[in-house]
């Protein structure tokens, strides 16, 4: 199986050096969902730590503005009180201090956050063809088969040995006999071409109701087809030139 994978997956891949996808690539092209899922976790927790980021660049002036409300507080309770001596006052080693090192962590952390979103990115973007043909492959063999199913509906009357095959045919079979032929065809002659005249015209409607319905069925693939090519971002469907 793996190398099936392989030699299925020769260079699609972005790394010229790798040629091929693995099987944690190509399960991520098979079910896009996940894949989907997984960038949109990642790009939450990017938020996240760009907004840590930017608050430990100003966590330092948050917190001298709150050393210098509580320090106008502590002087007001000051004046206002007797007790002078027992005042406590909080100085700024009540928080943490400031550490660059954490920054840096979170800078290395971000960007290799980045660099795995600019890989799966390119991975969808090229994994599109490939998901498009899927989904023309499963949509063309649920089309087909009930196409067939309205077929076979359609076309039983017609088939001999049907249910209704006597019923189109009415009471009259052609049988070959050689030595009365003569004499059949001038007696039953007429009566016959009733019979084919009408079964003439029984397939030509049916001809023209299956003409009718397949061109439906052709409007329609396409216009899902157009749907399924719109959805699809940087992709563009040529249809094919009309021999």
């Amino acid at each position: 199986v793996l190398y099936k994978i392989h030699s299925y997956t020769q260079g699609c891949h972005i790394d010229k050096a790798a040629g091929h996808l693995s099987v944690k690539e190509t399960e991520l092209v098979r079910r896009h969902k996940s894949c989907e899922k997984l960038l949109q976790a990642l790009e939450s927790e990017t938020s996240y730590l760009e907004a840590y980021v930017e608050w430990k660049h100003v966590e330092s002036v948050y917190w001298q503005w709150m050393d210098t409300v509580l320090e106008s507080a502590c002087e007001d309770e000051c004046g206002s009180s007797t007790l002078a001596k027992n005042t406590i006052y909080v100085s700024s080693s009540s928080h943490p201090e400031y550490t660059p090192t954490d920054i840096k962590d979170l800078s290395k952390c971000l960007h290799h956050t980045q660099d795995q979103l600019h890989r799966l990115a390119a991975l969808s973007n090229s994994s599109l063809p490939e998901q498009m043909k899927e989904l023309e492959k499963e949509f063309s063999e649920k089309e087909l088969k009930k196409i067939k199913q309205e077929v076979i509906k359609k076309t039983e009357p017609f088939i001999p040995g049907g249910v209704d095959a006597t019923d189109l045919h009415g009471s009259y079979r052609l049988v070959l006999k050689e030595h009365k032929l003569q004499k059949s065809v001038n007696k039953d002659c007429s009566i016959n071409d009733v019979h084919v005249t009408e079964v003439t015209k029984c397939l030509q409607s049916a001809i023209r109701e299956m003409e009718v319905e397949y061109y439906q069925l052709q409007d329609r693939c396409r216009k899902r087809l157009d749907d399924m090519a719109e959805e699809l971002d940087g992709v563009i469907c040529i249809p094919p030139a009309k021999g």
